[in-house]
């Protein structure tokens, strides 16, 4: 068959790939696999799955848990389809449609209604992401960083922390702390975590596709998230992703606030961070405290030249939907640099009631289309039909469309 691939010069034989992903550092998670996921022949497919099966049922193998991880991760790229006939993956760009084909959707067109979504996690293989972009008629993507680490919950503050959130919440009515503890490490550490390396290794093969925006988990010490920062300033970087529920930080009294912003001022990064409920325990708002969005306002205020972005604006959230949509939108109003993202909030953008509050108050010059990738997957037509649903949206204006799907996001990070 014809390569969908082109410009990767990676090893042939399975050994090779499965010995690299034996051996790559801890950073690098998803860098081997998705090198193996990228081959088109069959044989070297199949049989580098038999050779990573066998690391993880040798019972004399001890391999350390993180490489676990890595090779676990491997296996589920693996069984990931390779990108369509109709599909080109270029390393230095990223997916086009072949000249030949006709199956690109009438918006896939950069000139008619190219979109930029600023909310990817890229938690697939490279022809899976970059193929559903595409038919998506997504020209650009912001891929985010996780930084988080299990080891923060060995510190007594943050267990004190979490445990005064537990006592208040609805959790400790069906879930013992112990169990708690253990469902938040367990999240902070897992096979689909994408790492500031990953993501500097996607942009490295797709810049002409991909934007990154790098982590730094700010409970730490200040000279470990100076030393990130640094890390990542020595990259094409344009932005940080933060989880203040996960990282464990509120973002009004962080002691590495100002160091934070004061990096992001120097390098003319923007802000993403989490607002609004999260997964797991976190879908109560009394143990997700710190994703109110209005803490947010003090740093917004000594830093006004600095963008940061509301994701899902305040909204995430299965049992709690739409919490803190109201704190976000007041928030918004009061400072001109605060913007927010509707990723996984798709639904709340088809209510009367919410498009009304938006254009009153603050109007869609600074809201952002996000899909929240992979997220997006799950609905009718994937991503392309997250994308459809704000096109077919009939309480939007055409030009009220286009500025949350591509010129917003254009404007802020000088993407035209």
């Amino acid at each position: 068959m014809q390569s969908p691939f082109t410009g990767f010069h990676d090893p042939d034989t399975a050994e090779e790939l499965v010995q690299r992903v034996i051996s790559d550092p801890e950073e690098a998670r998803w860098r081997s696999g998705r090198a193996l996921s990228r081959s088109t022949h069959p044989d070297v497919r199949g049989h580098a799955v038999r050779l990573l099966n066998s690391y993880l049922k040798d019972p004399e193998s001890d391999i350390e848990i993180r490489t676990a991880y890595r090779i676990t991760l491997a296996l589920r790229l693996l069984q990931r389809p390779l990108p369509p006939d109709d599909v080109e993956i270029t390393r230095g760009y990223g997916a086009r449609f072949r000249p030949e084909s006709t199956e690109a959707f009438s918006y896939a067109n950069e000139e008619e209604f190219p979109v930029i979504d600023v909310h990817v996690h890229p938690k697939e293989p490279d022809g899976t992401l970059l193929t559903e972009l595409l038919y998506a008629g997504i020209r650009h993507a912001v891929i985010l960083a996780t930084d988080t680490d299990p080891v923060d919950l060995e510190r007594e503050e943050i267990r004190d922390m979490i445990y005064a959130n537990y006592t208040r919440s609805d959790v400790a009515d069906y879930m013992n702390f112990d169990e708690v503890l253990q469902q938040i490490g367990d999240s902070l550490y897992s096979p689909g975590h994408v790492t500031n390396q990953d993501i500097a290794d996607w942009i490295d093969d797709y810049p002409g596709q991909l934007t990154g925006f790098g982590s730094v988990d700010l409970c730490r010490d200040p000279a470990y998230v100076e030393k990130t920062l640094t890390w990542l300033s020595q990259r094409p970087f344009r932005g940080i992703k933060l989880l203040p529920f996960s990282q464990f930080f509120n973002p009004e009294t962080n002691e590495n606030m100002d160091l934070l912003m004061s990096w992001c001022r120097r390098q003319h990064w923007t802000i993403l961070t989490h607002s609004g409920c999260a997964p797991g325990v976190f879908e109560d708002p009394l143990m997700n405290p710190d994703s109110k969005p209005s803490l947010w306002a003090g740093a917004a205020s000594r830093y006004p030249d600095v963008p940061i972005i509301l994701a899902h604006f305040g909204a995430y959230g299965r049992k709690h939907r739409g919490y803190w949509f109201e704190d976000a939108l007041d928030t918004m109003r009061k400072h001109e640099n605060i913007w927010a993202d509707t990723a996984a909030v798709w639904g709340m953008m088809s209510e009367e009631d919410v498009i009304k509050k938006i254009r009153t108050s603050v109007g869609f010059d600074r809201v952002l289309f996000g899909s929240d990738y992979p997220v997006s997957r799950v609905m009718p037509g994937k991503t392309a039909g997250v994308v459809r649903y704000y096109l077919a949206n009939v309480l939007l204006t055409d030009d009220e469309k286009r500025k949350i799907l591509y010129d917003n996001a254009a404007a802020l990070l000088n993407l035209k």
